[in-house]
């Protein structure tokens, strides 16, 4: 889902991603962009140990883009600490895209 007031696209996964990596080809990435796994907190008190790892994908996608999307590098959690046991959402910011110009309430589903 997109929020267009605060720039916030949630990305939802409903099954937990093979060797803990979310890839999503819809995001254009900047050097700005930021994820958060809501309801996962890092262990520190620094808001910047919540973040989580990404980088550009390096193989080509199925539409012929090459380093088109993101790859979220997502912790491997005990039962214990995963936030839920149904969904997991991720907080993408600082995109340099509307999810494909939609501009309204998007939701991307991940079935990785």
């Amino acid at each position: 889902t997109h929020k267009p007031i605060d720039g916030i696209v949630y990305a939802i996964a409903t099954i937990w991603p093979k060797g803990n990596v979310l890839h999503l080809e819809a995001p254009n990435i900047t050097p700005d962009t930021q994820v958060k796994m809501l309801g996962f907190e890092g262990g520190g008190n620094d808001e910047n140990e919540d973040l989580l790892l990404w980088m550009t994908p390096s193989a080509e996608s199925d539409n012929g883009n090459k380093n088109k999307g993101i790859d979220i590098f997502v912790p491997s959690l005990t039962p214990d600490l995963v936030p839920c046991q149904h969904a997991w959402v991720f907080a993408l910011t600082g995109l340099a895209n509307d999810i494909g110009g939609i501009g309204h309430d998007t939701t991307i589903l991940s079935d990785v």
